[in-house]
């Protein structure tokens, strides 16, 4: 579970780089509207990761 925990960070450092760079292009290219829209789906997913990523965590300092 630990090692999951590390992958599931790294997925939320990921998914928050390509989400600052979608915003960016999104926003130059089609408009402001899709640029927002862009950083609420991909700050959804670095939520998701980072949540997974601590339940993984204390799964492992868990004893049972």
């Amino acid at each position: 579970m630990k090692i999951a925990s590390y992958i599931f960070y790294g997925l939320a450092v990921l998914s928050a780089l390509a989400g600052i760079a979608a915003a960016t292009f999104a926003e130059e290219q089609i408009g402001r509207v899709f640029g927002t829209g862009t950083l609420f789906v991909y700050g959804g997913a670095t939520l998701l990761s980072l949540l997974i990523a601590v339940t993984c965590k204390n799964l492992a300092a868990r004893k049972i």
